[in-house]
Formats: C-alpha cells, structure tokens, sequence
C-alpha cells in the first residue's frame, strides 16, 4: 500500500515481500445425467505472514467454496 493508498484509506503503510501460501482442496464431480454434471470443489489457504500482518487482512485463512452445473451437447 503506497503512502497516496494509505492517506486515502486510513490504513498504515505496508510493503509485503514474496509470500508462500500453501492450500488444500478438494474437487468433486457427479453425473446425474449423460449430459448433466453436478460439480463442487472446496479449498482452504494458509496465508503467510506478509499477507496477514496487512493491515487490510484480518484472517490467517481463506476458505472458498465452488458449486456449479454443466450440461454437455
């Protein structure tokens, strides 16, 4: 965040470096028909330090969850 950013937000100044942000996931697929698919995926993240000592980010994880439908011809 660069000091104009900072002014403008009200949040401090913060320059991260490189991150590492390991992840677990898990993706799963279901055929209800011969052309429809229900699929679901879920997946959790570690983030690094740089990322949580943000003064934007306030959670040491993400966790995002996917579903959707698709349909083939």
């Amino acid at each position: 965040m660069s000091d104009h950013e900072s002014h403008n937000s009200g949040l401090k100044k913060y320059q991260p470096e490189d991150s590492w942000n390991p992840f677990l996931g898990l993706s799963v697929s279901y055929k209800l028909l011969p052309q429809l698919t229900l699929l679901s995926s879920a997946r959790y993240t570690m983030l690094d330090d740089q990322i949580k000592n943000s003064p934007m980010v306030d959670s040491a994880y993400d966790f995002s969850l996917f579903t959707g439908v698709s349909w083939s011809f």
